[in-house]
């Protein structure tokens, strides 16, 4: 699928964050509206209303579940090919013959490959001045993502290479290619040998005059591609992977060679479960997500279900009878009402005895509990001062024991 290519392209990382914040955030959502959505379903409201609720909460699953299938087969699905644009230098010519016999090497022109996912320190070193930044800018070739550890790879290349009597000249060359790890171990040689396919001389006028416009209008030119695989499979290695790639075309007249364009193409060999949601993406697709819409609305009754069932067991037996109430306390007695005496200046006790003389006089209080006041009469017929009987809101007498008091007048 080309939607889930493009997810895939995405990093890992970023994927997985994604989809677990928005699983976080789906959670948090149901257990805030778990109420309402019971007090929602609990009012008996529309069909429309129910259908509604419905597909949305199927929407979210669906969404949410694709994101999550696709951070998953990002992470564990390698990419199923990987296409690199090959630039080959100019021709290297071989170094004098040595003494003693040795075999000098033939012309070629070369391409190199780094694997690396850091390119800075690569960068540093080739932007440096002089000779050793152009050798190592040379040397590092064109720098590529890393191949997926311990998977097997095959290898293919091909070259679009224009009919040319340079290139028919040069007829069969040699290509070459060497990986090697960060250890300097050699993780694969090969070499394939290449040649144009041969056109006499009257079906290539044929087919100029039968392409003769659209020629002329450059919409087709006069080339070939010469396609090969140059290996059926090498294996990646877990702890010392490949690091750099190497590539040349050889032969004696390789100077001569003319290139439109090359690429290289690793293909990932895989297998299981990894085939299947490669090979039949569609359809790994559909059983992917609807197994995650099928766990997530399991997980989301198994939840829902779980208060009630711990509701229903912890609940009380039923009240077989009514408790009786407990009686209310007694009430308290009521406190019996101080006693007071008081005396007049005049040696009067206070008790109606001497009424003309009342009038004017101090008057002394004196409760039978110790307390004592003083106080005089106003000539109103009461008592002011610092009295705490003032204005005589005394009880109402119980024969003599109570206080009177009357106005002589």
């Amino acid at each position: 699928m080309l939607g889930m290519s493009y997810l895939a392209a995405l990093p890992n990382a970023l994927l997985s964050a994604v989809s677990s914040a928005l699983y976080a955030l789906l959670a948090f959502a149901w257990l805030a509206t778990a109420q309402p959505r019971a007090a929602l379903l609990r009012r008996g409201q529309s069909l429309s209303a129910i259908l509604a609720y419905g597909a949305l909460q199927l929407l979210v699953s669906f969404f949410l579940s694709a994101v999550l299938y696709a951070a998953l087969y990002a992470a564990f699905v390698p990419a199923a090919e990987a296409v690199h644009e090959l630039h080959f230098g100019l021709c290297q010519r071989p170094p004098p013959a040595a003494k003693g016999g040795a075999p000098t090497p033939l012309p070629a022109r070369v391409a190199r490959l780094t694997f690396t996912d850091d390119a800075s320190a690569l960068l540093a070193s080739a932007s440096g001045g002089g000779a050793a930044g152009a050798a190592a800018a040379v040397a590092a070739g064109s720098i590529v993502p890393p191949l997926v550890r311990a998977y097997e790879y095959a290898v293919d290349m091909c070259l679009r290479l224009p009919e040319t009597p340079s290139n028919i000249d040069v007829g069969t060359f040699l290509a070459s290619m060497r990986v090697a790890s960060a250890r300097n171990q050699s993780l694969l040689a090969v070499d394939r040998q290449l040649v144009l396919r041969y056109r006499s001389e009257r079906v290539r006028a044929m087919w100029s005059y039968a392409f003769a416009l659209p020629l002329l209008l450059g919409w087709v030119d006069e080339y070939q591609d010469a396609c090969l695989t140059l290996t059926e499979g090498f294996l990646n290695l877990r702890h010392d992977p490949a690091r750099r790639a190497t590539l040349a075309l050889v032969s004696p007249h390789a100077c001569k060679l003319q290139l439109y364009a090359a690429t290289l193409t690793f293909r990932a060999r895989l297998s299981g479960l990894t085939y299947l949601m490669t090979a039949y993406s569609f359809t790994a697709a559909s059983v992917g997500i609807g197994g995650l819409m099928l766990l997530h609305w399991v997980a989301l009754l198994l939840y829902e279900l779980r208060p009630v069932a711990g509701a229903e067991a912890k609940a009380p037996p039923p009240a077989t009878e009514r408790p009786v109430p407990a009686p209310p306390p007694p009430p308290l007695a009521p406190r019996a009402a101080p006693r007071a005496i008081f005396n007049t200046d005049d040696g009067d006790d206070g008790l109606g005895n001497d009424d003309d003389e009342c009038s004017g006089d101090e008057l002394d209080f004196r409760s039978e509990d110790g307390s004592y006041a003083r106080g005089f009469d106003d000539g109103r017929g009461g008592p002011r001062g610092d009295s705490p009987f003032y204005p005589f809101d005394m009880p109402p007498a119980r024969g003599d024991e109570g206080l009177r008091y009357r106005r002589g007048r």
